[in-house]
């Protein structure tokens, strides 16, 4: 789940953000949420650090009141968030700020003149970035694992109980849930597949495809079988797949 924290005092120019965000996402296979707030406020702080759970990208002008945009990715970056991407808006061409950007490893610096090429490209960028690092976090025995997204080849399903191993490219794991959950868990992702109904599959990871025999070979080196009726899909998502 993506989450759009705008933070912009203009109602306009908040208008125009969220008709860019809405363009861009319909044409993503990926849920999203789309927060706003025109000022500072312990009510908001509370809320984005506490409340708002999974992936964000954060839009902040320059120039709010109560607290700045600086202010505010410098209390995001204070808070221990590092992972979360940050574009800082301004409607004055004459900032630079380069010694503050630094310093809140912010993504981009976008003036307003030209918010409708700029954040696009941005926007793009952002959650690239937030796909390659985003994990699967789950407990195997007494220990909390993490598995990259862009390490598993694929997931299935085991036999007689709902559990599932995950063959990742040079280990494996078993976790305590079930295909059909983990599907929602992964399904925001574009690059994981279910190619029937035990398995999930990450395009990225697929070496080859045979679709006469209907076989994936992974770049583990293992293989995996493909339902006929997911066999055009299949072939077309990995036609069309963006790398991330």
């Amino acid at each position: 789940m993506f989450n759009f924290i705008i933070y912009e005092d203009d109602k306009a120019m908040k208008n125009i953000y969220v008709d860019i965000i809405h363009k861009f996402m319909g044409n993503k296979n990926s849920n999203y949420n789309l927060y706003y707030f025109s000022r500072y406020s312990e009510e908001m702080e509370d809320k984005i650090f506490n409340k708002i759970c999974g992936k964000k990208i954060y839009l902040l002008d320059v120039e709010v009141p109560g607290m700045s945009g600086f202010e505010l990715a410098k209390e995001i970056r204070d808070s221990g968030d590092w992972f979360n991407q940050i574009i800082i808006i301004t409607g004055y061409d004459r900032y630079s700020y380069l010694g503050v950007t630094s310093r809140i490893l912010m993504l981009d610096f976008i003036s307003k003149a030209n918010i409708e090429t700029e954040l696009v490209r941005s926007l793009n960028i952002a959650i690239n970035i937030l796909n390659m690092h985003a994990s699967l976090s789950f407990k195997q025995n007494s220990e909390i694992i993490q598995v990259l997204y862009s390490d598993i080849c694929y997931i299935e399903k085991n036999l007689n109980d709902n559990s599932a191993t995950i063959f990742t490219k040079n280990n494996k794991y078993t976790i305590r849930c079930s295909i059909n959950n983990l599907m929602k868990i992964l399904g925001d992702d574009p690059r994981f597949f279910k190619c029937h109904r035990s398995c999930i599959v990450n395009l990225n990871n697929i070496k080859v495809f045979d679709i006469d025999k209907n076989i994936i070979k992974f770049k583990n080196g293992e293989t995996n079988l493909v339902a006929r009726d997911k066999k055009r899909e299949l072939k077309d998502r990995l036609m069309n797949k963006v790398k991330l």
